[in-house]
């Protein structure tokens, strides 16, 4: 079901584990499209920009909220045809709570960076392409992810687990390879009290004998109760895939040396 250019969204569709009907808002700030595929599979085009709402509509009540403490989220990523200097992104920002319209259409969409003038919690689940994959975890008011995160480059005050080579990319044996499908699995675990203690992300391939599996602790200890309010309140989920020559924050390391940008 290709995207009609009149339409302000996809759907209706499900989410496995969520009762409510599911509808796809594009950010009339981008101008890419997308495809619901049977089956509940979504394919974006380039340069586009999604948000999970409950009815075809782009405002803040219309957004789905997600309430994920104690909870997993999780999703296959088919990258096959997103190389070097492709951003495939999956995360979570707090625009249901979000009352600024911004400065992409009206949209009210927020992040971290303030990309539309308005700033609020930001959880990436994944930023990813064939040669690197990049999970982090934002507060309102941290910009740079200093919560910590997989792969991309150290900076200040941050914690990066680089993936390996062996571990992930383009025909790896061992590792993910990221030329067919994979799942990501992220889980938001209580600690004391019920409040949101520590994120885990995992990457799992195959099963059986061939599978093939990692996982990393997104947050560096003591960052992720900070997240415990916004993630409590519940937080939208954003789709998008873009492209950039100035994507060394996330393409760096290991990951660098399979990666050239022309």
């Amino acid at each position: 079901m290709p995207r009609d250019r009149g339409r302000a969204c996809l759907g209706p569709f499900a989410v496995r584990g969520d009762d409510a009907p599911s509808y796809l808002a594009f950010s009339p700030a981008n101008s890419g499209g997308a495809h619901l595929r049977p089956g509940g599979t979504i394919e974006l085009e380039h340069n586009s920009r999604l948000y999970l709402a409950r009815e075809c509509s782009r405002t803040p009540a219309s957004y789905a909220a997600w309430s994920l403490v104690n909870r997993l989220l999780s999703f296959t990523l088919d990258l096959s045809g997103a190389g070097c200097g492709c951003n495939v992104a999956v995360y979570l920002t707090s625009m249901h709570q979000n009352t600024r319209a911004g400065t992409c259409g009206g949209d009210y969409y927020c992040d971290a960076n303030a990309v539309c003038g308005v700033r609020c919690a930001e959880v990436d689940l994944a930023e990813a392409n064939t040669h690197a994959f990049h999970a982090t975890a934002h507060t309102a008011a941290d910009g740079g992810g200093s919560g910590g995160g997989i792969g991309g480059q150290y900076s200040a005050g941050a914690i990066r687990n680089t993936l390996a080579v062996w571990q992930y990319g383009h025909g790896r044996v061992r590792g993910i390879d990221t030329r067919h499908p994979f799942r990501v699995s992220v889980s938001f675990d209580a600690a004391v009290h019920g409040r949101l203690g520590s994120i885990h992300v995992s990457l799992s391939q195959g099963s059986g004998a061939g599978a093939r599996a990692a996982s990393f602790s997104m947050a560096r200890p003591g960052y992720a109760p900070l997240l415990h309010d916004a993630l409590s309140s519940g937080m939208t989920l954003v789709l998008a895939y873009w492209s950039s020559y100035q994507l060394d924050w996330f393409q760096s390391g290991a990951t660098l040396t399979q990666c050239t940008l022309r």
